[in-house]
């Protein structure tokens, strides 16, 4: 008996902790890297590989814009101060492989661009895991320039194993 309680506990505070219940999913093509919901609305933010005659655009590696789920699921770009402050994709390094990026929103997580299997992949690294992101959800106090970050959770596949994996981040 105990284990049964043990076990609808857990079930009860993973699914309130990490659930986000229909919450819709954006198509994916082979262009698609990962993207970000968070908890004010469905409204989602997507990252695609910029490719140009199946090239990367070195200059602009990644492209960003918005499905408005609340507004029939049209798709809009980033808005300047989305993009400037929190959505948009910070370039902090690049060589002829490898690129790096930061969100503007925070300086804490860095993404990594990188060819694997002829197909582009973004990566992070949280503490000691590698983990190859499909999308982010954040959990979020206030809206517009008082907005603040509670925790995020990452989910996405380990860069080792391939296995699925999803990492509760607080320090955002």
């Amino acid at each position: 008996m105990p284990k049964k309680y043990f076990f609808l506990l857990f079930l009860n505070i993973h699914f309130i902790t990490y659930g986000q219940e229909n919450y819709p999913v954006p198509s994916k093509n082979s262009n698609s890297l990962f993207y970000i919901q968070h908890s004010n609305n469905f409204n989602t933010y997507v990252y695609d590989v910029n490719l140009k005659n199946s090239k990367l655009n070195t200059k602009k590696p990644i492209k960003e814009y918005r499905i408005l789920y609340t507004k029939n699921a049209e798709i809009k770009p980033l808005t300047p101060t989305q993009k400037r402050l929190a959505y948009g994709m910070v370039l902090l390094n690049a060589d002829d492989n490898s690129f790096k990026f930061r969100l503007a929103a925070s300086s804490k997580l860095v993404f990594n661009l990188e060819k694997k299997n002829n197909r582009y992949k973004i990566f992070v690294n949280h503490n000691t895991t590698k983990i190859y992101l499909d999308r982010m959800f954040l959990n979020i106090n206030g809206t517009g320039l008082s907005t603040e970050i509670k925790s995020v959770i990452l989910y996405g596949k380990d860069y080792n194993t391939n296995k699925k994996i999803e990492i509760k981040v607080e320090d955002f």
